[in-house]
């Protein structure tokens, strides 16, 4: 699914994203047409977001739960362990109601299938770190050895079939 937004609609999440106190970026010193930018940061919780140049957008608890997404120019959330895309609705006070619609169990199967192949492309994209200069990495609030340390160990705790949340926030229900 192509992109509403492109790299350059959004904010320099590296620099501005302070939110995300360890974030870095990873890419290709010489990206082919197919090749991605990689934003990853967590916040002080541990909860994470992975983002795959503008979109898609993948948020987790601190758990390693799926908790939101950004996907081809819409948003979507979990609620009891179940995706749903969430509406804008304007209500009679003029302010704006997010609406969650539960997605059909194929929406599902595609946001799955979209997560275990990102996750597929950095992770191979981090085995060539230490080669040659071909991966570019800079981060911020940890140097970049132990950054690509962490990210890789977090993408293999929340594996390629990573389990819902019970709500979007974003710390896990106890």
């Amino acid at each position: 699914m192509k992109s509403k937004r492109a790299v350059r609609d959004r904010e320099d999440l590296l620099r501005e994203g302070v939110n995300l106190r360890v974030r870095g970026r990873v890419c290709r010193r010489r990206p082919e047409s197919t090749d991605h930018e990689w934003v990853v940061g967590w916040r002080d919780s541990g909860a994470g977001s992975l983002f795959v140049d503008a979109d898609p957008v993948f948020q987790f608890n601190q758990l390693g739960e799926f908790r939101r997404l950004y996907l081809s120019g819409q948003k979507w959330s979990v609620q009891n362990r179940r995706w749903g895309r969430l509406l804008r609705t304007a209500r009679q006070d003029d302010k704006v109601q997010l609406q969650f619609v539960p997605a059909e169990q194929d929406v599902a199967a595609m946001i799955g299938h979209c997560w275990s192949e990102a996750r597929r492309e950095l992770l191979e994209l981090l085995s060539l770190v230490d080669g040659k200069d071909a991966v570019v990495v800079e981060s911020v609030g940890m140097e970049p050895g132990p950054f690509c340390s962490r990210l890789a160990t977090w993408l293999d705790q929340i594996g390629a079939a990573p389990r819902l949340a019970v709500q979007p926030a974003e710390s896990a229900e106890t």
